[in-house]
């Protein structure tokens, strides 16, 4: 799971503006020398982080005549706002893009993912936009965490949904292959997972480390990467019945 500090990068906030304003939340009112204590960031460094906190607007000062003291700005009232100007942004950039032509990759073509985020993002997408199949292979749970809710979104839409998985794991109805050998899978795949959906696209790489994966829509690794969880399947204890389910449909 991200730390506090890791999902308020991903807002945009570099790793001293989130340990500070983390800081400064429980502090109340208090001056920049304590917040480099309580968060562990250099006093030659703090003051110009906390004015970058303030062009935020994630935190408020008092000036007195010999002192300066912050606070930071509740987070209910600064998410709400971020998340209204990220509204808006989106709302005028899909306006301002309506009038720009567009041509969707090619199909059967195969493409390369960096980022963590940007990989949980296709396949959160991929997910949502699945109709009749989605099989996912991971090595380790966090993975799984992390796109269960849209795995859940996915099974009450009536999308046939299994998760192969080193080991147990508790996805309410969603059917969990635990593979037999699952410290040998863990050990082979580490973060690495594979997602198989509606037999047209493949999604397969490693979320830390390089943090990279490919997309494909080419026909030949979509049967491939299929096929090799069909394997895993049988080396998995998984119902007999979802099992089969998989093994009969085409490849």
């Amino acid at each position: 799971m991200l730390s506090l500090v890791e999902k308020l990068m991903e807002l945009g906030f570099s790793e001293y503006e989130a340990k500070a304003y983390l800081a400064l939340l429980p502090l109340g009112s208090t001056t920049g020398y304590q917040i480099a204590k309580e968060s562990g960031i250099p006093r030659s460094t703090i003051y110009e982080v906390l004015q970058k906190l303030i062009a935020r607007g994630a935190v408020l000062t008092q000036s007195f005549a010999d002192q300066t003291r912050y606070t930071a700005v509740p987070s209910t009232q600064l998410l709400e706002r971020m998340q209204r100007d990220v509204q808006e942004a989106i709302e005028a950039l899909d306006q301002g893009l309506q009038g720009v032509a567009e041509n969707a990759p090619p199909s059967g073509d195969t493409w390369t993912l960096t980022g963590r985020r940007n990989l949980f993002a296709y396949a959160r997408q991929m997910i949502e936009q699945a109709r009749k199949e989605v099989v996912l292979l991971i090595g380790d749970d966090d993975e799984l965490d992390a796109v269960m809710r849209y795995l859940q979104g996915a099974w009450e839409r009536n999308v046939a949904v299994v998760v192969i998985s080193p080991t147990p794991y508790d996805a309410g109805e969603i059917p969990v292959a635990v593979h037999q050998q699952g410290s040998r899978m863990r050990n082979t795949l580490g973060h690495g997972f594979i997602l198989v959906v509606d037999e047209r696209t493949v999604l397969m790489g490693e979320v830390d480390r390089s943090e990279s994966a490919i997309w494909t829509t080419n026909s030949f690794v979509v049967a491939w990467a299929r096929w090799c969880l069909r394997q895993e399947m049988a080396g998995s204890l998984l119902p007999p019945s979802t099992r089969d389910d998989m093994r009969s449909a085409p490849p």
